[in-house]
This record gives C-alpha cells, sequence and structure tokens, in this order.
C-alpha cells in the first residue's frame, strides 16, 4: 500500500497553487477547497505531465538511435577502403604530391649536399697532395705553416692541421695515392676550409660619389662609390659593404655582373640580404661574367672605399681520383648496392648444356626474367663444362625434350663459361642487349647465390635538362636580311632550327629578304625600322641578334660611311643613317638605351660569292663598330667554316634554284646546318 502523506493543514498548501488570490481561497470552504484543488489537477498538473512523458519517449527513442549507430558505424565501416578514397582525392587534386614533396626534398637536398660536399673536400685534399708541391718535416714540432701541408719524412705520411692539430692524412706518394689508404675520417666536414686561402680584394678602379645603374652605366651622386673587380667564371667572394637604402632607393643595384662591358644580370636593393645598413653575402661569379661591379651608400661619408669588405677564397683546383683509392665506407657511397634474387625452378633433374639440355638427376636448371643493362652477381661452381649463366634471346626458341616433357628455351646468343668445375664467387656480370632471360646451373649439393644491383641508372631522357639551358625561357629576337629569314621553301634558317632545338625558349624572326641596315630612302626594309617595331612589340626581349650588309653593299644608293672610333657616343640622332657606318651606330645605340641589361650582339655574314670581292669591307667595318659599342659579334666570315668561293661549297651548301651551281649567298639547308650549331653554342655561352 502506497503511503499517503498527510498534508497539515491543507488550507494552506492550496493557498500556494493556481492563479486565484490567497484572500479569496481563504473564503473557500473546505469542499470547496477540494473541488478547486480537484479542477487544478486535471486542467493543470495532468495534461502538463501527459506532455513531458511524450517528450521524454522521444528523447529515449532518439538516444536508442544514436546508440544503434555509434554501436555499429566500426563494425560496418572499411576503413581501408576509406584510406583509398581518401588517398585517390589527394593524389588527384594534388594535395598528396605535395605532401610528399615537403618531407622529400629536404631529405633528398640533406643527401644530395652531404655526398657533394664528401666530395669536393675529398678532391680539395687529394689535389693538395698530388700536386700542391707538400713541405717536408721531420716531426710535427717542425710543422709550422698552419695552412701547408707537410711529408713527414720519419713515417712517410703526409699530414695536414685541422685548426687543432695536425693530422695524419695517409700515407704520401709522390706520383699516386695508395688503395684503400684514404680513411672515412679523414674527411672532416670543415676540410674544405683548411685548403682554402682568403685574400683581401685591393682594386684601384674605385670611383668614389658615383654608383652604378642598372643600364651599365654610373652616375655622380654623394654619398655613394662602387667598385669594378675583373673576374673569372666559378670564383667567390665574401663581401661586406655598407648599403643605406634611403640614399638611392631599394632598386638600384647592389651588385652587378658584367661581360665585355655589357650587363649580364644584377641584384637589387630589394633583393639581396642587408641587415643594419649593412649588406653581407657569398657571391658565386657565373659563366659568361668577366667583370663584377659592387655598389656602396653611407649616410654622411663622403669616401667609403674603407668601410668595405670584399675577400676573394682561392680554392684549389679538385683532381679526379679512382674508386679503388676511397676505403671501404667511402666505396660504399659509390659502388652498386646488391640484394639477393631468387631464380624459378624451370626443369628439375637437367642440365643445361652449350647446346642441348640433359636429363641428369640431382641437377637444376633455373630461371629468371631480366631486363638489358641490369647488373648481377653469381656466386656458384661451374658444373664441368657447362655454362654457367646462359642469356636467353626475346626473338626465337627452342623446344627440348627432357623426361618426355617439352620445355620452351628462349634461343641463347651468349653464356658465360669458365673451366672445368671452377668456382665463380661474387662473379659481376651485366644483362646485354635483346635478353630477357638467363638460365642458371645448379647442382644439388653445390649453392647457388643470385645478387641483383639495385642502383638506379639515370636515363638522359628521364632527365629535364630545360633549366640548365640558358635560353630557357628567354625571349630571341632575329633581324637582318634574306640570309637570316630563310624564306625559301624547304629551307630551315638559324632561327628556325634554333627554335626547334629549345622550344622553351620564344623565338621571334624578323628577318625579311632584301632588308639594309641603313635606310635606302626607298623603303621602310631596313633594320633601323624593324628594331623600333621589336622594341614596341617584345620591350623585355632578352636577346636582340642582329645581321645584314649584304644588301648595303649591293645597292646604289648606299655608302659604307665612316665613324670615328672612340667618340660620337651621343644619344641625339647625329648619326648618318643613309650610310651602312652611320646607320649600325645608331641601331646599337637605340638597342643598348632600349633594351638595357639584355644581350644585344651582332653575327657577321659569311663570306658571299657574288658581284665583287669588297664585301668584307663593310663586314670588317661591323666589327670595328661591335668593338666601339661594346657589342659581342660571332664572326662568320673569318671562322664560319663556310666559303663561297670555294666552288664545291657553293654548288653545295648554297640556294640552287635559281643558280644551278649555286648562288653563292644564301645557305641551303646543309649550309645552315653548319652554321646553326656555331650560332646556337655562341647564343648560349659566350654573350
Amino acid at each position: 500500500m502506497i503511503n499517503i502523506e498527510n498534508l497539515k493543514p491543507f488550507p494552506k498548501f492550496c493557498y500556494t497553487i493556481g492563479m486565484i488570490p490567497t484572500s479569496y481561497k481563504q473564503s473557500l470552504t473546505y469542499e470547496e477547497q477540494l473541488m478547486w484543488f480537484c479542477d487544478f489537477l486535471q486542467n493543470t498538473v495532468i495534461p502538463t505531465v501527459n506532455n513531458n512523458a511524450q517528450a521524454v519517449e522521444e528523447l529515449q527513442n532518439l538516444y536508442t538511435q544514436l546508440q544503434s549507430y555509434v554501436d555499429n558505424y566500426f563494425a560496418n565501416l572499411d576503413i581501408q577502403t576509406e584510406i583509398n578514397n581518401k588517398l585517390d582525392e589527394m593524389a588527384l587534386n594534388g594535395s598528396l604530391t605535395l605532401l610528399i614533396k615537403n618531407y622529400v626534398d629536404p631529405l633528398y637536398e640533406s643527401y644530395e649536399n652531404t655526398i657533394n660536399n664528401t666530395i669536393n673536400d675529398f678532391n680539395i685534399r687529394l689535389n693538395s697532395v698530388e700536386s700542391g708541391s707538400p713541405l717536408v718535416a721531420t716531426s710535427t714540432a717542425d710543422m709550422t705553416e698552419t695552412d701547408k701541408i707537410y711529408v713527414n719524412t720519419t713515417d712517410g705520411n703526409w699530414y695536414y692541421y685541422d685548426g687543432d692539430s695536425w693530422e695524419i692524412g695517409g700515407t704520401y706518394q709522390a706520383t699516386a695515392i695508395a688503395d684503400n689508404s684514404v680513411t672515412y675520417n679523414n674527411l672532416d666536414p670543415d676540410l674544405q676550409n683548411s685548403f682554402a686561402e682568403e685574400s683581401n680584394i685591393i682594386n684601384s678602379e674605385f670611383n668614389n660619389s658615383m654608383y652604378m645603374q642598372g643600364n651599365g652605366t654610373d652616375i655622380s651622386s654623394n654619398q655613394t662609390a662602387y667598385i669594378s673587380l675583373s673576374v673569372n667564371p666559378l670564383d667567390t667572394y665574401l663581401v661586406s659593404v655598407p648599403y643605406d637604402t634611403s640614399i638611392i632607393g631599394s632598386q638600384q643595384p647592389v651588385y652587378m655582373f658584367k661581360y665585355n662591358n655589357n650587363v649580364v644580370s644584377y641584384k637589387k636593393g630589394n633583393e639581396v640580404p642587408i641587415v643594419d645598413g649593412v649588406f653581407s653575402d657569398t657571391i658565386k661569379i657565373p659563366n659568361g661574367v668577366d667583370t663584377l661591379i659592387i655598389n656602396q651608400t653611407q649616410a654622411g661619408t663622403t669616401n667609403i672605399n674603407n668601410t668595405l669588405s670584399i675577400v676573394k677564397i682561392n680554392k684549389y683546383v679538385p683532381t679526379n681520383i679512382h674508386k679503388s683509392q676511397l676505403d671501404s665506407k667511402l666505396k660504399a657511397i659509390f659502388e652498386d648496392n646488391y640484394s639477393d634474387v631468387t631464380p624459378t625452378l624451370f626443369v628439375n633433374n637437367a642440365l643445361l648444356g652449350l647446346n642441348d639440355v640433359a636429363a641428369l638427376k640431382g641437377y637444376k636448371i633455373y630461371s629468371l626474367s631480366v631486363n638489358p643493362g641490369e647488373k648481377y652477381k653469381i656466386t656458384s661452381k661451374q658444373i664441368y663444362n657447362n655454362p654457367l649463366v646462359t642469356f636467353g634471346n626475346a626473338n626465337a626458341s627452342k623446344i627440348y625434350n627432357i623426361n618426355r616433357i617439352d620445355y620452351i628455351f628462349k634461343c641463347t646468343y651468349d653464356k658465360i663459361v669458365g673451366t672445368n668445375d671452377q668456382q665463380f664467387t661474387d662473379y659481376e656480370f651485366t644483362i646485354p642487349d635483346n635478353c630477357d632471360v638467363i638460365y642458371l646451373n645448379q647442382y644439388e649439393e653445390t649453392p647457388l647465390i643470385l645478387k641483383k644491383s639495385n642502383s638506379y641508372k639515370v636515363k638522359i631522357d628521364d632527365l629535364d635538362l630545360s633549366e640548365l639551358n640558358p635560353l630557357n625561357e628567354k625571349t630571341l629576337l632575329f633581324v637582318g636580311d634574306s640570309i637570316c629569314a630563310a624564306s625559301t621553301n624547304g629551307v630551315k634558317g638559324w632561327p628556325t632550327i634554333i627554335s626547334e632545338n629549345n622550344p622553351t625558349a620564344n623565338v621571334y624572326n624578323y628577318g625579311q629578304d632584301g632588308a639594309t641596315i641603313a635606310d635606302n630612302g626607298e623603303n621602310t626594309n631596313n633594320v633601323l625600322t624593324k628594331i623600333q617595331t621589336m622594341h614596341s612589340e617584345h620591350p623585355t626581349a632578352d636577346y636582340i641578334i642582329i645581321q645584314g650588309g649584304i644588301n648595303d653593299y649591293w645597292s646604289n644608293n648606299i655608302d659604307l660611311g665612316s665613324f670615328e672610333s672612340n667618340s660620337n657616343f651621343n644619344d641625339s640622332p647625329s648619326y648618318d643613317t643613309t650610310t651602312f657606318s652611320g646607320a649600325l651606330e645608331w641601331v646599337f645605340n637605340y638597342c643598348l638605351n632600349n633594351f638595357a641589361g639584355k644581350k644585344v650582339a651582332f653575327i657577321v655574314t659569311q663570306k658571299i660569292n657574288s658581284g665583287s670581292n669588297n664585301f668584307y669591307q663593310y663586314m670588317n667595318r661591323a666589327k670595328e663598330i661591335c668593338k666601339k659599342w661594346s657589342i659581342p659579334y660571332l664572326d662568320l666570315f673569318e671562322e664560319g667554316d663556310l666559303n663561297y668561293f670555294v666552288s664545291y661549297q657553293k654548288q653545295n651548301y648554297s640556294l640552287t634554284n635559281v643558280v644551278p651551281t649555286g648562288d653563292g649567298t644564301h645557305p641551303n639547308l646543309a649550309g645552315y646546318q653548319i652554321i646553326t650549331p656555331k650560332i646556337e653554342k655562341w647564343l648560349k655561352y659566350k654573350i
């Protein structure tokens, strides 16, 4: 029985419920209070409880569904499929490549740098021993010059100073280094510095109150100076100079590379490390550079040539070493890494001979699929005079019946054969061309061990060498006459061939038949006009290559003209552009001002056998003008291997569509194939 609590007094309880004033409830009789309380239960309390019960029931149902989903989620989940789907998605959108690249690139660079530094350090030390004329001492106490190499005549070793003490570098030999005498421990990370000499640079070409602009000309300015150094490719300099960008801004060069007084490239103030008003960095001289220009700026200083520090690092040139001279740890870096491979049992109780197969109990023939160029090592014993390894040819086959079973052997064309019962240990062999299977004999009591080289041989076709090409993503503009245009059907001129050989370069040919250098007064078919069109269409071109002169030579309206070799560098149009000389000067002046910092060059036309023989005067004048304006030129007239005064070359290397024996002026395809490689090499490495 449920206990019922007695409410005392009941009227006071009724006062606390409902919305009727307490004063009114006090006037009710006990019966009326009971009726009021029953009404409140029926109309207020019971509906509220019922509604809450429905909500609780609904909440419990939802909780039951959630619990079932959680309990069964991992039971029904294919985790591998989910992972595979996610990896596929990442592979398609490129995020997987980026993720792997972030981990792999640093590792690759780290290993590559480590190996390169190790090799470089070793070569430097080796060169110092072989060709550095070491000093002689009888003990380490006699070794006083710490930047030198010594040979100790007492123990026969050579010594180097590691910064703290004299260390043995190995056994000294006058002409060679003994095999296995160079140890891994000798390759100290700081070894390179032990063989480096530093020298301060003192140069008379120090220019105060001037700085070099990006176009290669200097300009007067207070609180500035620049130094000009004659350098060689691969030289290395440690530079520390004051550079206050507030004086000439951050867009002017801090240092500049030049060749033949032409700007090759430069680094601006916003492209180099400048800390507290000082530019400090290591500058390595690239190929095709003969001059280094370094600007300086310093507020409140007039003469600042004593505030800079330029140190050249003179390193010995490494020499070649032989792998046998390395110790075992170093050899492991360069030697092939082999791993065991297991060939497949091809025929049991059989032996493959020189020309046939014999059924012999206890013998086995194994086979292994291979690829040409792969390297293997085999340890086994040759059985009688039968082959140790037989190379299978993929182009043919032969059927042998062995114990009433036919076996298809690929036709053999080469074998490894030793003497009778010869033991082979780690015998190296390489899979020849057209071989895709090898066969190996084994007697059951003789072990057969086969190892495959894991070294990865990089093919040139697998490498992207475009970034190593100086013409990569460069814009080249060619202008000239019909020899440059090469408009004859079936003939490819040098612009076309160079474009095909360098697909990442942008090549434009402005050459045109009959074009002159000078203004002939009749039309606009001249380089004077075309060079301005080229600039308007390609103002940021990297190479501007000019050729011409033959039509000027032939023209009745164009004289050779005159020029002053070391004067008249005016920017104003004061040149007689109706002459060959004046027009070419104007063109060079225009290019150096409008294609500042770019490569402007001239191609001297080959020897022409057409008309009189005075064409050489025009080409000699062109070379003189090039020298005046510091314009590099390629002299095909003197060194082009194409001379149309030679009858054979005229008939075989010039066009014959008009003159059957050759016109002696325009190269045919064979002629262009002679001169174009010279032009391409010149463009890449000489200007």
